[in-house]
């Protein structure tokens, strides 16, 4: 007769680990993954975390201890309990509190058969509230203006400029209007960039721009004026001729696609909004084709809403007016509006 025998298969691995996610208070936090499978949804903020700043998450894998980036948190217990042999017995190693740094550690996560630990995905939100508005965020994007207002005056990691030195009115103003539109977008930052780098890349989201006024920074934004306050430039205040600098058809174009991250298709940052301007194929007597990328869109509303404005934008030739006006005109400045009769 044959005997029974036990046989070694495989071994299933575990481990206490940390990361680093980003640096300052997260908002909330809604979905963790490992690779493409979702081990943890819901909906956390700030007030769930304990007297440490820590708040702990039990996964489909084990326990995750999640700290958010407070400046007041305390140092994880999990990395306390931590020791090292160098020599002359086990240690205790000090650790940090890693304040102000959003972060996690892992309790005797499962990673199958597996021997690293497994890649996990946090999904977070950082919603600033420096400015009186009407609203924060736009469902789950934030506030354009709001997001710039606190790069420019964040000490931590933002230019730590005084609010007193930037006109506050000015994005306030800025920012309802996106509020009207529905215009919100998820800006993240992770490269090294200058911040009037990644300030002009996210101008472009609302078609906004950055002036002067009273010796102060104001955002204003590109739409329809009112024109009731103009200043008119004629004759009277011209020293000579005026000159229009027509750049023509070559740089326009007909068939936008704009490219952007549909979160509620998986984050597929592939997903695209087409523009089709049949008035600018016509005149061309072609299709031209151009795709604008947007990765931090990331609903199809607001893709479709932003290919259909920088469609129009590109279908139409661009004309400048170089202008030299007399002294009487002194008192204007970059951004305000004139008319010129």
């Amino acid at each position: 007769m044959g005997s029974k025998k036990k046989v070694q298969t495989g071994w299933e691995y575990y481990s206490t680990f940390g990361q680093v996610l980003g640096v300052g208070e997260v908002s909330a936090l809604t979905r963790i993954t490992n690779g493409e499978t979702e081990v943890w949804s819901g909906a956390l903020d700030p007030t769930s975390r304990d007297v440490d700043g820590r708040t702990v998450i039990t996964t489909e894998i084990g326990d995750l201890h999640w700290f958010w980036g407070r400046v007041d948190q305390n140092t994880s217990a999990l990395l306390d309990a931590q020791v090292a042999d160098v020599g002359a017995g086990p240690v205790s190693l000090p650790w940090p509190a890693f304040r102000p740094l959003n972060y996690f550690v892992a309790d005797d996560i499962a990673h199958g058969q597996q021997v690293s630990p497994p890649t996990l995905k946090f999904e977070l939100r950082r919603t600033p509230a420096l400015l009186d508005l009407s609203a924060h965020e736009l469902s789950g994007d934030a506030v354009l203006p709001e997001v710039i207002y606190e790069i420019y005056t964040d000490v931590l990691w933002g230019a730590g400029i005084d609010a007193g030195e930037l006109d506050v009115a000015s994005f306030e103003a800025a920012a309802e209007v996106i509020i009207a539109e529905d215009l919100g977008v998820s800006p993240y930052l992770d490269e090294d960039v200058s911040i009037r780098e990644y300030v002009g890349k996210l101008l472009q989201y609302m078609d906004g721009y950055l002036r002067w006024v009273d010796g102060k920074l104001a955002l204003k934004l590109i739409r329809p004026e009112d024109t009731t306050n103009a200043v008119i430039i004629d004759a009277d205040n011209l020293a000579e001729e005026p000159r229009a600098l027509n750049e023509g058809w070559g740089d326009t174009w007909n068939l936008t696609v704009l490219l952007f991250t549909d979160r509620e298709n998986d984050w597929d940052e592939n997903a695209s909004e087409v523009y089709d301007d049949v008035a600018n194929r016509a005149a061309r007597g072609e299709t031209v084709r151009e795709e604008v990328k947007l990765p931090f869109v990331t609903r199809r509303s607001v893709a479709k809403l932003l290919a259909k404005r920088k469609g129009l934008k590109a279908g139409v030739p661009r004309t400048t007016w170089e202008l030299k006006v007399l002294p009487s005109l002194r008192h204007l400045r970059p951004g305000d509006v004139a008319i010129l009769n």
